[in-house]
């Protein structure tokens, strides 16, 4: 790094320039931090993208017609879109932040994705190729993703702000859609930990909520997957299985059938991950029969009890 000091040191100058404020001097310190945020950034949007990838994939052969598969493969379009957006985003806030070679080290890194490779063996050919006049460019480069984030933000804000007034009068239930919300946001950026604390406080007041119990389990569900350990990984789901379990035993027939048709789907894939086969399709005849076949929770729980099969 010390031989392109001088490099980051012109890209530092300009950021002052631009923003009219001081960044810490160290090259060292800049660079150390754009190639954490570059990293933080490429592990969350490859999860997400191959998250989504495996959606559609059981979206396109749960699906009966060539317009239901179209559908599929657009909605997966938009949301790769909107996946890149926020990439973009966050990579943009750290630049602006100081780690000026987030952008850069973010191209590389995906570019390594799947190899295979130790990343430490390409660092200095990393550090040898970027050029400070290309990184002085990002900031204009970056100003669409970043406004079109806001916007997407600001939408789904809007929405959930329209939810709440359109809600029924019940200033508890109203408290509940709004706490929902709020732990769905914090699903979004993986803050598993304090989605699960709200939701606890959220089960005090409403012990008998079924849509707690289900955002309980999607917690525990996707919190597992972020564990490297089998056995945490397994305790988890086992503990993801118990809340949807609740879940389906507290819905009444006032409740949205939707929210018993995702706990026993859910429920199916976990089982059908330890190797719960029997079990799994047992959740999953039990969507088929309560779902239409033109249904989304119909096809999906088909696709799984085929996978199963197979």
């Amino acid at each position: 790094m010390a031989a392109r000091r001088e490099g980051v040191k012109q890209l530092l100058e300009e950021e002052r320039t631009r923003k009219g404020r001081d960044l810490s001097p160290d090259v060292f310190l800049a660079v150390a931090r754009s190639l954490v945020a570059a990293a933080d950034v490429r592990m969350e949007a490859a999860g997400r993208t191959r998250a989504l990838q495996l959606e559609t994939s059981r979206r396109l052969q749960a699906a009966a017609t060539q317009a239901q598969k179209d559908a599929a493969l657009a909605d997966s379009k938009t949301r790769q879109a909107a996946i890149e957006d926020s990439a973009a985003a966050q990579l943009a806030d750290a630049y602006e932040r100081g780690a000026l070679l987030s952008f850069y080290f973010a191209e590389q890194l995906k570019e390594l994705e799947g190899s295979g490779f130790d990343v430490s063996n390409f660092i200095s050919p990393m550090v040898a190729d970027f050029k400070p006049e290309r990184e002085m460019n990002r900031p204009a480069e970056y100003a669409s993703a970043v406004a079109r984030v806001r916007e997407a933000r600001a939408r789904a804000a809007a929405e959930r702000a329209s939810a709440i007034e359109a809600g029924p009068a019940d200033p508890a239930r109203a408290s509940l859609v709004k706490g929902l919300a709020d732990v769905d946001e914090l699903l979004r950026v993986r803050n598993y930990e304090e989605a699960e604390t709200r939701l606890t406080a959220l089960r005090e007041r409403h012990r008998s909520e079924p849509l707690v119990y289900l955002a309980l389990g999607q917690t525990a569900s996707l919190s597992a997957q972020e564990a490297f350990d089998e056995n945490i990984q397994a305790e988890r789901l086992n503990k993801a299985l118990a809340h949807f379990r609740q879940a389906i035993l507290l819905s009444t027939p006032d409740t949205d059938r939707a929210v018993v048709l995702r706990a026993r789907l859910a429920s199916g894939r976990i089982l059908a991950h330890l190797e719960r086969n029997d079990d799994a399709v047992k959740e999953f005849d039990a969507v088929i029969n309560s779902s239409a076949p033109t249904d989304r929770f119909h096809q999906e729980a088909v696709a799984e009890k085929k996978k199963l099969g197979q």
